[in-house]
């Protein structure tokens, strides 16, 4: 849980500094800030998958060529093209044309568009909890877009900001001093 925490505030982290340090998106190289995150990952990540490996934490086995008559390695290849740097570049594109909020909502459309998929396509049923969760993720992502046309940059930061200022005055009725 402990990684997962940390991931999470460091992704947001640098979503922010991101988008606050480069400013529009002409002022960046999108190849070369991909080629940058490529070599930080290659210096800082790979030793500890090593350590990893060596302290057993984590077993690193490369996979066969063949396996059950697919080919490993080019489902691997397409996989690293379409599925990161492609919808990386398009990510990125995302939030440079929106916020790092949107854009970070956009990724977690994949579960509801997914059970759509699902329902219609595989006729597979679903819990009632997945259905509401996924309408609601749904419903947060509709109306972060729409306050973000209406040119609220920060919906979160401006709804925690409302609700301090009337708990401050709520506060400053009950005890005047």
């Amino acid at each position: 849980i402990l990684y997962s925490l940390c991931g999470a505030f460091l992704y947001a982290l640098y979503l922010v500094l991101l988008k606050r340090t480069v400013g529009p998106l002409h002022r960046i190289s999108v190849p070369m800030f991909f080629g940058f995150v490529g070599l930080w990952c290659a210096v800082s990540v790979w030793p500890l998958l090593v350590v990893f490996h060596y302290t057993e934490v984590e077993e690193f086995v490369l996979p066969n060529n063949v396996e059950n008559g697919t080919h490993i390695w080019a489902f691997l290849t397409v996989n690293g093209v379409v599925g990161t740097v492609f919808s990386e570049a398009l990510w990125l594109l995302g939030v440079f044309l929106t916020s790092p909020l949107v854009g970070t909502l956009a990724l977690v459309l994949v579960n509801p568009l997914s059970l759509a998929y699902s329902l219609l396509r595989k006729q597979i049923a679903f819990s009632v909890r997945y259905v509401l969760g996924s309408i609601m993720v749904t419903a947060a992502f509709l109306l972060t877009a729409w306050l973000a046309k209406k040119n609220y940059p920060d919906p979160v930061g401006h709804a925690l900001r409302f609700v301090w200022h009337r708990l401050k005055a709520l506060r400053a009725s009950k005890h005047p001093d």
